[in-house]
């Protein structure tokens, strides 16, 4: 019984330390968005599921999300996906997704006025404090 209890004890502590708040986000994006891996989903994939981009200058590619231009930006290299930045559409999911996670002391004033940034591993997450949501979210 005590190796059980050990074992589901581990698994437990296991499965919320991997969670990052990277993940977190990702699970807040639509859908199709979610299936998508750096790395791994080629061009020709995420155009079966998006469709064509509206604009494509140079690597990124851009679309449009719930009438917000450019909501979706893509950097392809290769024909394969090297990061994803989107811009939250309609209602933007609430700070305590990642609350968790991070630490609020760890960011910085971004560029849009009220606005704060977090940079972490090559990922980028923008909050609203006023509002306490997430704004958007860069993605390796």
């Amino acid at each position: 019984m005590r190796c059980i209890y050990a074992f589901l004890l581990f698994f437990c502590l296991h499965s919320y330390a991997a969670s990052t708040w990277q993940e977190q986000v990702k699970s807040a994006l639509p859908p199709a968005l979610q299936e998508f891996v750096a790395g791994k989903t080629t061009l020709t994939e995420i155009e079966k599921s998006l469709g064509k981009a509206q604009l494509v200058k140079g690597s990124k590619y851009y679309w449009e999300r719930d009438g917000l231009k450019y909501a979706l930006e893509l950097t392809i290299k290769s024909k394969i996906l090297k990061s994803m930045h989107y811009t939250f559409t309609g209602t933007k999911p609430a700070l305590e997704l990642v609350k968790s996670s991070i630490n609020l002391k760890n960011f910085k004033p971004h560029q849009k006025g009220r606005f704060l940034k977090l940079e972490d591993k090559g990922s980028e997450l923008i909050i609203d404090p006023i509002s306490k949501t997430i704004y958007s979210v860069r993605l390796p």
